[in-house]
């Protein structure tokens, strides 16, 4: 069985935007409504871009997907 995509805790992603100079924000998909919520948000500075990740499965067993601006 091989692991596909990249799995990381809330706290790894905050350490990794804070390394390469970003901002995160971390979106969960609203059931039934194809929509997206932000539930976290690290402002580091307004001059830094935002990385968005939307975070998919339960708490103890998640996955982080980049999601990207158009």
């Amino acid at each position: 069985m091989s692991m596909v995509g990249t799995f990381a805790s809330e706290l790894e992603c905050t350490v990794a935007t804070k390394m390469y100079y970003m901002n995160l924000s971390i979106y969960r998909e609203i059931r039934d409504r194809y929509e997206l919520k932000r539930v976290f948000h690290n402002h580091v500075s307004s001059q830094y871009e935002t990385a968005r990740l939307l975070f998919t499965g339960n708490s103890d067993n998640g996955h982080y997907d980049v999601l990207l601006s158009e």
